[in-house]
């Protein structure tokens, strides 16, 4: 095997990780964010809501200004939350730094995640009040 193919291969293994570890980081808060509030929901769709708490409070004003429906607001939330997800690991894949980079990296996208979680779940619970 030769050089530019064992730096292929490395490459590939680093993408590999960094994609499911940054998955893994990423949806661990949402998902202990519908398992706590799931029964709080008036709609399955409101669990999306957990996955983008500032992307849904960002696009409010533009949801009332367009009126689209639910299912439409919840799809864009989801795809905004894909985005902020896939492109900085993308980035990070593209322009490899050293692990320690990579662990803060993770971990900065697991506290946006966090605060992401945090806030979609104090909507859910402050809708019912």
């Amino acid at each position: 095997m030769s050089t530019h193919e064992e730096t292929g291969a490395a490459a590939g293994w680093l993408a590999f990780n960094l994609l499911w570890m940054s998955l893994l980081a990423v949806t661990v808060w949402p998902l202990l964010a519908v398992a706590a509030c799931h029964h709080l929901f008036d709609d399955p769709s409101e669990a999306a809501l957990v996955f983008g708490g500032v992307i849904a409070c960002l696009l409010y004003p533009i949801a009332l200004l367009v009126g689209p429906s639910d299912i439409a607001f919840m799809g864009a939330v989801m795809f905004l939350w894909l985005l902020i997800w896939l492109i900085p690991i993308v980035w990070l894949i593209r322009h490899p730094r050293d692990r320690l980079f990579q662990i803060v990296f993770i971990m900065i996208l697991s506290g946006v995640s966090f605060a992401q979680a945090a806030l979609g779940y104090l909507m859910i619970l402050g809708k019912g009040v």
